[in-house]
């Protein structure tokens, strides 16, 4: 077997193989981390940036004495990052056309639709709901003289279920305006669902999911579907919780954000919530997961 270095970037951290001339070729990196051809990549080792030299049409880094094992950084231009994720083909558990069917009839369950704005708030717990937080700002109210705090406290955010158009009330539970993410409480004692009902799971690279988001049009459905497969992992601090922010291929559209991102099989015959979807820093929404609700749910009521 080859001798390998431990490379990280943006998030990830892969063994790479390296012959035993300690030289290593650029595009052996971008294939390890799925960048394009033509992105411009640097290598760098205790924060110093590594000598390449070019052979014909390849470029390669020269990675020094005791390479064997060590780690190394490597950068590249995030706005030129990764191909598109449609060549992995990862499915553990083939989902047929029925199974599909039953999964999103399953999840819409939990949609809800948030009054007053296009966006989602999805039932996590008994009497909990995870939205983003640009869904329900418009609930807090504002101004010079009055306390944050306490305005987040007083605020109710009004709800109401995608499909059965069944209305509750909710408060804020928690909230992030840097992240985006706001958990809410019910404030009715009838249960958004039994304890249990659905389960929690990490996300994979290359994953498929299902997410479910406000419809922008009047096709008489009630939520839109949109598919897709999670191209990317990064790693960011929400609240004191350590979690993952996955962007998926397959974009979310407006209304999306707040929906539920769900993978594509059941598990022990329960729905998979892999998180739910958070606006991009554009118009447009990106795909991004954010996992282990659980964990932010369970820290929240204690």
């Amino acid at each position: 077997m080859d001798s390998f270095i431990v490379v990280h970037g943006n998030g990830k951290d892969v063994k790479v193989a390296v012959e035993s001339s300690g030289v290593i070729n650029e595009d052996t990196l971008r294939h390890a981390f799925l960048l394009e051809q033509d992105v411009p990549v640097g290598l760098f080792r205790n924060e110093i940036a590594l000598k390449s030299h070019r052979e014909g049409d390849n470029s390669f880094f020269d990675l020094g004495d005791g390479w064997k094992g060590a780690d190394f950084k490597m950068m590249w231009d995030e706005e030129r990052h990764s191909r598109p994720a449609t060549p992995i083909a990862i499915e553990s558990r083939p989902t047929t056309s029925d199974q599909a069917d039953e999964i999103v009839e399953l999840m819409k369950k939990y949609v809800y639709k948030v009054d007053g704005i296009l966006a989602c708030a999805t039932a996590v717990g008994a009497n909990v709901l995870a939205s983003c937080y640009h869904c329900v700002k418009h609930c807090v109210a504002t101004g010079p003289s009055l306390d944050e705090i306490n305005c987040h406290r007083e605020a109710v955010i009004y709800l109401t279920h995608a499909v059965t158009g069944r209305k509750i009330k909710a408060k804020i539970l928690v909230y992030s305006i840097e992240k985006d993410v706001a958990l809410l409480q019910t404030m009715e004692e009838e249960k958004l669902m039994v304890d249990g009902e659905i389960t929690f799971k990490d996300a994979w690279f290359g994953q498929p999911y299902y997410l479910l988001g406000t419809p922008i049009s009047d096709d008489g459905n009630p939520l839109q579907v949109i598919s897709g497969r999670i191209s990317s992992i990064l790693q960011h601090t929400l609240a004191t919780t350590y979690v993952h922010s996955l962007h998926g291929h397959g974009s979310a559209r407006p209304g999306a954000s707040g929906g539920p991102v769900f993978a594509r099989y059941l598990t022990d015959g329960k729905p998979t919530l892999l998180g739910i979807v958070i606006s991009g820093q554009n118009i447009t929404h990106e795909t991004t997961l954010v996992l282990m609700l659980f964990v932010i749910v369970e820290n929240a009521k204690q």
